[in-house]
Parts: structure tokens; C-alpha cells; sequence
């Protein structure tokens, strides 16, 4: 098999220097392939051609160029609608009008019932309290007062979690209180918190209340 030459040549344009083939210099426009491109628009003839050429190969079921629902004279079918909130017009194709609210994408409320990740509430009440800005705050209080120091061992170089000396669940009224809060590292907290479990959590050990059972 004859091995292939390559010359360095230079673009008239930008004079970007490159490697080509010999046998293709005879066809060689002079350009590189980004300067070829460069005020090249395609005629409307040759894109109905591409249009039709792609039909049954993409993932549209081959509704692609005019056998599309929303082709016409080339292009799609867009109208000029106006925000019902902050009064901006925007650009949308008729068939998205179907489920349109009548609001841009910066105004419509993507809380609750009108986000599109809504399952119909299945968040837990526990995880909803915990990322609440109550607990948040709670947290960054406890931390604050303990000097981020764990309690126990003292340690401080390590990752601390805040606690609950009366236990979350069963104290939902103590839940946001200060004082029912101490700062633990981890290996403190899985062993004298209640995330050991409650057969055998021990609220008089390092604790400064008396643990009244459920």
C-alpha cells in the first residue's frame, strides 16, 4: 500500500499553517477548513434537500423538513406572545402554546404543585424539618456556643454534627431549643447519641437531663 505524503501548507487568509495530503492539493481551495466555512449560508433549495435527506434517520419518527407539523416555507412556526407578569415578549412555536401558562420562564413559581419535580408531596416531614431555616439556624447556634469543639473528646480538627439530648423524635417540642443541643463528632455521636438505637441510647451519660421513656 503506497504511504500517504503530507506537505505543510498555509492558509491565504488566516495563514494558519497545517499538514495536508499531496494527492489533495489539486482541489485545495487554499483555505483551512475554518475559513472555508466563513459567510457560507446555504440556499433554501439545498436546506429543504438536507430536510428531506434526514427523514426516518433521526429520532423524530421522521417528521423532519415538511413532513414536520410545525414546517412551514422553511422554518418553524413561531409567534411573538407577551408575559402576563413583567410584560416581556418572547418567541414561541404554536404547538408549545397548547401548554403554555402565560408567564416567561423567570416568573412562573416552580414551587410546590407548579414544579415540574413534583410527585405529589412524598417528601418526609422529618427531612422537610431538618432542611427548614429553623434547623439550620439551631445548628450553626449550637456549633457556635460549643466553640465547634465535640463535647465529649473535645476534638475540634474532625466533623461535628449537632445533636439532640432529648432525642428528635420524641421530643418534638424541644427540637429548636439551645439547650437540648451539644456539638458531637461522628464516632461520638453513633456512640452515646441516639443513632445507636433506642435500646441502647443512655441520656444520663454526658447528659445534662433526666431521660423520661416513651
Amino acid at each position: 500500500m503506497p504511504k500517504k505524503l503530507f506537505v505543510e501548507v498555509s492558509c491565504k487568509l488566516c495563514n494558519f499553517s497545517y499538514l495536508k495530503r499531496k494527492d489533495d492539493l489539486a482541489d485545495w481551495s487554499g483555505l483551512c477548513l475554518h475559513c472555508s466555512r466563513l459567510g457560507r449560508v446555504q440556499s433554501l433549495e439545498t436546506r429543504n434537500k438536507r430536510s428531506v435527506a434526514m427523514i426516518g434517520k433521526n429520532k423524530n419518527n421522521g417528521h423532519a423538513g415538511p413532513s414536520h407539523p410545525l414546517y412551514k416555507d422553511g422554518r418553524f412556526c413561531w409567534v411573538t406572545v407577551t408575559c402576563s407578569s413583567c410584560d416581556k415578549e418572547i418567541f414561541k412555536t404554536k404547538e408549545s402554546l397548547k401548554t403554555w401558562l402565560g408567564q416567561c420562564r423567570e416568573c412562573q413559581p416552580r414551587k410546590g404543585v407548579l414544579s415540574n419535580l413534583w410527585r405529589g408531596g412524598v417528601t418526609p416531614a422529618n427531612r422537610i424539618i431538618r432542611n427548614s431555616p429553623e434547623y439550620i439556624d439551631w445548628r450553626k447556634r449550637v456549633f457556635g456556643r460549643d466553640n465547634f469543639s465535640c463535647k465529649i473528646c473535645g476534638n475540634r480538627k474532625c466533623y461535628i454534627e449537632a445533636d439532640h439530648i432529648l432525642p428528635f423524635s420524641l421530643y418534638p417540642h424541644l427540637r429548636f431549643e439551645l439547650d437540648n443541643g451539644r456539638t458531637l463528632c461522628k464516632p461520638c455521636h453513633l456512640q452515646f447519641g441516639w443513632m445507636r438505637g433506642r435500646n441502647l441510647y443512655n441520656p444520663l451519660l454526658h447528659n445534662p437531663y433526666i431521660y423520661i421513656s416513651s
